[in-house]
């Protein structure tokens, strides 16, 4: 074996051990992950010195830093993850997340469309994160007003049957805007009965971090309905539901009475008003 062939053998087995290495490191930092953030991003440093194009190690101290409310840092490391795995979905869908929280909607959706396009069959995806209304893309249209958009999302998520609950109340929302005040009603009755059928509390702090202008706006629409129909149970209900979710217990009180007063055996309008009792007297 002469010289040269020698050098490339020791290089190859050189790369290999510190692939090893690397990997050790990144697999210290997963474990890390839940219990320790930033010890987890001193291994996932380590393996991203030996290994610069370690997309899953960026990743990795991408959650780290997400995780401890480093938004802005999170974000660099998500983008290094993507620039060394172009393809690599759940960054796509993390960097969507944190451009939501951060108002860049339009980035946010962008993001959100990749993450959907290299991996067009997962759930996570679909309903993003569980516990923000602002994951959805239909919320991200909502937010960009762009609500034709946003209506055509929505219907995607409820066709998806994913985060159910809150893609009709976004598509309640961008039927309002659409000026489709009957529709978007309809769905405001499915959203509340949902809430109702799935929780014992329908106050929702997802909802409430929604944009409140608007929320008042559809208020207002429902108003208006009701006064040129006295007699619309379902707007009444609608009405009562909303005012419930951002906790405004006595204005939903009056609304779901008058609902009642419409059809007095509405199990659902019933099962409406003694959420609202409760709240009122502090039980929920």
């Amino acid at each position: 074996m002469n010289f040269l062939s020698i050098l490339f053998c020791l290089l190859i087995a050189g790369c290999s051990s510190s692939d090893k290495r690397a990997e050790s490191f990144y697999n210290k930092g997963l474990v890390l992950l839940e219990s320790n953030s930033e010890k987890a991003i001193v291994e996932f440093d380590k393996a991203i010195k030996l290994k610069p194009d370690y997309a899953e190690a960026y990743f990795g101290k991408g959650l780290s830093l997400e995780k401890s409310h480093r938004l802005q840092k999170a974000l660099v490391e998500y983008d290094f993850a993507i620039k060394y795995k172009s393809d690599y979905a759940e960054a796509y869908y993390h960097k969507c997340w944190i451009l939501g929280r951060l108002g860049r909607y339009d980035e946010a959706g962008a993001a959100y469309d990749l993450a959907i396009k290299y991996n067009p069959d997962s759930e996570t995806l679909y309903s993003l994160s569980p516990t923000y209304v602002g994951g959805s893309k239909s919320f991200l249209m909502l937010k960009s007003n762009k609500f034709q958009e946003a209506l055509q999302e929505a219907n995607l998520e409820i066709k998806n049957g994913l985060d159910y609950t809150v893609a009709h109340f976004n598509k309640s929302i961008a039927l309002i805007e659409l000026n489709m005040v009957s529709e978007a009603i309809d769905e405001f009755k499915i959203t509340i009965e949902k809430y109702l059928s799935e929780s014992e509390d329908i106050y929702d702090p997802e909802i409430t971090a929604f944009d409140f202008k608007k929320i008042y706006k559809t208020l207002r629409k429902i108003d208006g309905a009701i006064k040129s129909k006295p007699n619309y149970y379902a707007a009444y209900f609608s009405e009562a539901g909303i005012l419930t979710i951002i906790g405004h217990y006595e204005e939903a009180l009056v609304s779901a009475e008058k609902a009642l007063k419409i059809r007095p055996k509405a199990e659902e309008a019933l099962k409406l008003k003694e959420r609202i009792r409760k709240k009122i007297d502090g039980k929920v």
